[in-house]
């Protein structure tokens, strides 16, 4: 019989690659080697299914090929389905972050690069919110979209909405909050490819 995913098996990197760290989350994994380019393998996946890996060159949706994604690194750690990296003092001591930014875990705003985007719905006191509703993870959800952010006045000021009730997102519109931020996936995905390996 041949070989098995359950047993050691030897990460084929590029000749002459060092590594002096890993890690790995739920369906990604990742090293650190001695010049500190960090190689990456697998698929970030979210509740849309895969969101792909970046290359050096492009995108690819899952990989089984240790991929070059960033260079002068002298950190790495990873989560479920994101991964950190922190680059040598030289390069600044900066702190980068890929993968799904589903809770925030990326520090980016806008959920960039994990197949969401956002849009605002405008909102007054008069506005029926008859479809808000509390999500069974936390937070609350607005015609079946995950309410992310509140506009609480015309100059645009916002404050996050992440785990906030359907009622004190009720009691943020009736004391003036101007739009409700909703986060909505960027592609509907079938069942079977959320569950695809």
């Amino acid at each position: 019989s041949g070989p098995s995913d359950a047993e050691p098996g030897l990460v084929d990197l590029p000749r002459g690659v060092k590594v002096c760290k890993v890690s790995c989350g739920d369906c990604h994994s990742c090293a650190l080697d001695e010049t500190g380019s960090v190689w990456l393998w697998g698929a970030y996946k979210d509740s849309n299914g895969y969101i792909g890996l970046a290359r050096k060159r492009g995108w690819v949706q899952k990989s089984t090929r240790p991929e070059l994604v960033l260079e002068r690194c002298s950190q790495i750690a990873s989560g479920s389905n994101h991964t950190l990296a922190l680059s040598i003092r030289a390069a600044g001591g900066k702190v980068f972050a890929w993968g799904s930014n589903a809770t925030g875990q990326l520090a980016q705003r806008h959920g960039m690069g994990c197949g969401f985007h956002e849009r605002a719905v405008r909102v007054t006191p008069a506005t029926s919110l008859a479809s808000l509703e509390a999500c069974a993870t936390g937070g609350s959800q607005f015609d079946g979209e995950r309410v992310v952010r509140v506009r609480e006045n015309v100059a645009g000021s916002e404050r996050s909405a992440v785990s906030m009730t359907p009622a004190e997102i009720c009691r943020a519109v009736g004391a003036g909050a101007t739009a409700i931020i909703v986060e909505m996936p960027e592609r509907r995905v079938a069942p079977a490819e959320k569950r695809s390996e």
